[in-house]
């Protein structure tokens, strides 16, 4: 997967750094999922924002989970699912391996 996250889901507050931590975040997890099993999305996502250290600078925390659940399924979700043919994986099965 060869996906620009700055094109998929354009935010200033994504440095070199964060996307760093993001990329390896995002293989960590993916690879942490046993082969075959389904993985509910929004803990996924939620999981992999506190990995990487994301954040959204809003007062309102739920609509900032729901941004930064978004810029995960535009990110990671979404191209994955392209790859396999899939218009959309909100519950997606990890077929790493």
């Amino acid at each position: 997967m060869n996906t620009n996250w700055l094109i998929a889901f354009p935010f200033e507050a994504f440095n070199e750094r964060l996307l760093n931590s993001f990329k390896i975040s995002s293989l960590e997890l993916l690879l942490d999922t046993p082969v075959e099993q389904t993985i509910s999305f929004e803990p996924f996502a939620d999981q992999l924002v506190q990995k990487a250290g994301l954040y959204w600078p809003i007062e309102n925390q739920e609509t900032a989970r729901s941004i930064l659940r978004t810029a995960v399924e535009r990110m990671i979700v979404n191209p994955l699912a392209k790859e396999r043919g899939l218009n959309n994986l909100r519950n997606f099965k990890s077929k790493i391996g």
